[in-house]
């Protein structure tokens, strides 16, 4: 994963770029949700930020 393309003109838009950076990685690497090796409490932390559940707002790509 890279950051570099992860900038904005306030902390907001960057923010914003960062959660949808990490959303697409997570939907690049769906198939983890279904690993056998895979605790159902961070395939819940993964599902979220796929949908890019942040601190009580949704945002689905």
């Amino acid at each position: 994963m890279s950051l570099k393309d992860v900038d904005g003109t306030t902390f907001e838009n960057a923010f914003n770029m960062l959660k949808f950076v990490i959303s697409s990685l997570c939907s690049q690497n769906s198939y983890l949700e279904t690993g056998e090796n895979i605790r159902e409490n961070e395939k819940d932390i993964f599902s979220r930020l796929r949908s890019q559940v942040i601190m009580g707002t949704t945002k689905k790509c």
